[in-house]
């Protein structure tokens, strides 16, 4: 058992949190320990439109640049991001990502859900965070399970990790 799932183990059994037996609070208080002392990646997960999915397919490193400089944007050039964005990046529903997740994810794993945010805890840890424009992982995980329910849900899904600069279509991931 490796060194960060020892801690987390510990630091359940230390909180008294169990998945079945949860205190919100005590929750969000190891979520918190457990960013600080282990290293988690963050993912975010967009949605690409048909038509610019067949175009950047081939350069994803075009697309990344293209997302990243979305991300990293001057506050000056604000709405000229969000209508780029908005060309290339469809919306999510919502609620029907939601329930996505609590169908494949009820009987499987042990998670808590407030609103559109998910805490996985099982043999990972990861919270999922559903917005309209993307959804974001954070993981100690650079596969998380997430991704394989993703995968087989959603078409022409490009995940990026703006700190690590990765990115890849989830269609391609093993």
């Amino acid at each position: 058992m490796n060194m960060q799932w020892m801690l987390l183990r510990n630091l359940k059994y230390h909180f008294n949190i169990w998945t079945f037996n949860i205190n919100r609070q005590k929750y969000i208080i190891l979520f918190i320990i457990i960013i600080l002392v282990i290293k988690l990646r963050t993912f975010y997960i967009f949605k690409i439109n048909d038509n610019k999915a067949k175009v950047y397919h081939k350069n994803t490193k075009l697309l990344y640049q293209i997302l990243e400089s979305i991300n990293n944007i001057d506050s000056n050039d604000i709405s000229f991001a969000f209508n780029l964005f908005k060309e290339i990046v469809s919306p999510y529903n919502k609620n029907n990502i939601n329930e996505y997740i609590y169908n494949n994810y009820k009987k499987d794993i042990s998670y808590v859900i407030n609103k559109n945010t998910y805490i996985i805890d099982n043999n990972e840890f990861t919270k999922i965070i559903v917005n309209k424009s993307n959804i974001k992982v954070i993981t100690n995980k650079n596969n998380p399970i997430i991704f394989k329910y993703f995968k087989n849900y959603i078409n022409n899904l490009f995940v990026c990790d703006f700190k690590n600069k990765d990115y890849f279509w989830l269609e391609l991931l093993n």
